[in-house]
């Protein structure tokens, strides 16, 4: 029945509405035309497709195993039906009762079994007038398998190594590169692992200890016995295959030790730069070196800054004495034949005859020297990174000492960064220090060492300037340590100076930051737990004593003799 209230508006609200009751009660009285789904409802399609299974040749054939579902994302079962589903033994399946839209459907593969685990979603679109739509064919792809066992010596014995860490690398049959496949397993208490969800193809494994004293303990290993990556063996495996039996044995941490050294510290500098790792001739071809870096080697502020310049630029850092060149350098120059030649330090540091004798072999050459070392460092920091740095960092040591600012060196070559020489005691950073990193376009700076060589007055005050610049300290409780914080790369090779003097490492230090690798500090008799830690982690393949046993004694050498120990 029909109730009208009574209005409020007069005659025009009651004429207003008696019209709207005609309208509506109008529209109860069409009628639908023949065919036509009811008024209100969604026309209902549907999906259909098939499941295939891989065999072990490859092949596909169809299959009725799995776990289908149909699914229209962001809707719920309330808003739209589940659908209904039928499968056939000949691999064909149908969703009904299906709205029109987007869907996905999921083929998930029985577990356990022999497929590939998994829920791939597969995309179709149901057409607005409710006819069917296929998906196509779901596959299930067999899964292959590869597992075997670690073992370690340990105390002169082979037993198996809980634990352990195995990585492995897919290779891209497109462009033949290896790739990370982000899949680490972590074998069992008695050392057993295995990859039991891989796609067929070609791949190679490493092995490692997963004991927090992995690095110091073994060598990680690449299948079969390769210590390096390249020294690996492809395994390949084919659709279904299981190839088990892969076992390793890590060997303890080993690695060799090479000297280099002259008579003095002019020879030992010259013989860094005809060492593998320098500039050496080969063939008695020499190779390019576009600039040379020559600083006075009888004291270091200059040359702390020199050679990660010339590690920037490519090139080498050669030692002069104030006066005269030593033959030993004349004799590398004469070799090398730079392009270019940069003489770092003013007229007290590097005579200006020695300066027109390097002239003399080569006019392409320029003085940078300041009113003190640390102008003469912010020179070189601008000489040579300036328009040609892209990091973000720069490295700030003090320049009273030499220790952080020499282990510096490496590292702040791999940030493409300078090392700037800073009064590092004072209560504030100074402004030319401080512009100085706004020209370069720092964002970060790496103050090395502790509170007593950068305090932490001058690191407040370089965030009070500068609120953009962000500042991280590496820093241990000594020289050693700090040094050993400076550590890192994926360099094969790692260099080791005396800790005690500068006279030797100066030079080693360019080489070490142009070849990737880091140095770090010993001392003659003994070698420093940092220093132990910091060699057996960075897992070298080689160490490189820079200087002779008067400096770095037999304890630099394999086996290490550590320090309290």
């Amino acid at each position: 029945m029909l109730v009208i209230s009574p209005l409020r508006g007069g005659p025009t609200a009651v004429v207003f509405s008696l019209a709207l009751v005609v309208a509506v009660v109008a529209s109860w009285l069409v009628v639908a035309p023949a065919g036509a789904a009811p008024l209100g409802t969604t026309p209902i399609g549907s999906i259909t497709g098939r499941v295939t299974a891989q065999t072990a040749d490859g092949s596909m054939v169809p299959s009725s195993a799995g776990r289908l579902t149909a699914v229209s994302p962001g809707t719920t079962p309330d808003e739209v039906p589940v659908p209904s589903l039928e499968r056939r033994p000949d691999g064909t399946f149908t969703f009904t009762g299906v709205t029109p839209g987007r869907w996905y459907v999921t083929l998930e593969a029985p577990y356990p079994g022999p497929y590939r685990y998994g829920s791939p979603r597969f995309w179709v679109d149901v057409p607005a007038d409710g006819s069917a739509a296929s998906v196509g064919d779901l596959p299930l792809i067999l899964s292959q398998l590869l597992s075997g066992q670690v073992s370690a010596v340990v105390d002169g014995r082979t037993v198996p190594l809980p634990y352990a860490r195995v990585t492995i690398w897919w290779k891209n049959p497109t462009t033949g590169g290896y790739k990370d496949e982000g899949s680490e397993s972590t074998a069992s208490e008695d050392g057993r692992w295995e990859f039991p969800l891989l796609r067929p193809g070609t791949y190679r494994l490493s092995f490692g200890d997963g004991s927090s004293q992995s690095s110091r303990v073994h060598d990680d290993l690449y299948w079969p016995a390769g210590r390096r990556f390249a020294d690996a063996e492809d395994i390949v495996i084919g659709p279904g295959q299981k190839i088990t039996g892969l076992d390793v044995v890590l060997t303890e941490r080993t690695f060799t030790t090479t000297r280099v050294a002259g008579d003095d510290r002019f020879g030992t500098g010259a013989a860094v730069l005809s060492s593998p790792w320098g500039f050496p001739s080969t063939n008695g071809a020499t190779p390019r070196v576009p600039v040379l870096y020559v600083a006075n080697g009888l004291n270091f502020p200059d040359a702390l800054s020199a050679g990660p310049a010339a590690a920037h630029e490519g090139g080498a850092l050669a030692m002069t004495d104030r006066d005269a060149l030593p033959a030993a350098t004349v004799a590398v120059i004469e070799r090398l034949a730079p392009e270019r030649i940069v003489v770092v330090g003013g007229p007290a540091a590097v005579s200006a005859q020695v300066y027109e004798q390097l002239a003399s072999w080569q006019p392409a050459i320029t003085r940078l020297g300041g009113a003190d070392r640390y102008e003469t460092s912010r020179l070189v920091a601008r000489h040579s990174f300036l328009g040609s740095s892209t990091g973000e960092r720069i490295y700030l040591a003090t320049g009273e000492a030499f220790p952080d600012a020499l282990a510096a060196g490496p590292a702040a070559h791999r940030d493409d960064a300078p090392v700037v020489l800073v009064r590092g005691a004072q209560s504030a950073a100074d402004a030319p220090t401080r512009a100085l990193m706004v020209e370069l376009g720092k964002a970060r700076a790496i103050l090395v060492g502790g509170t007593a060589s950068i305090s932490r007055a001058y690191e407040a005050s370089l965030v009070e300037q500068e609120p953009f610049l962000v500042t991280e300290r590496r820093a241990g409780v000594d020289r050693y340590e700090t040094a050993a914080a400076l550590v890192g790369g994926d360099s094969e090779t790692i260099f080791v100076a005396s800790g005690r003097g500068f006279a030797d490492a100066l030079v080693a230090g360019a080489v070490a930051a142009r070849e990737g690798a880091s140095l770090v500090l010993s001392e003659r008799d003994c070698v420093p737990p940092a220093t132990e830690r910091a060699v057996l982690d960075a897992r070298v393949f080689e160490v490189v004593l820079v200087g002779g046993p008067a400096v770095l004694g037999a304890a630099n050498e394999v086996p290490l003799a550590v320090c309290g120990r």
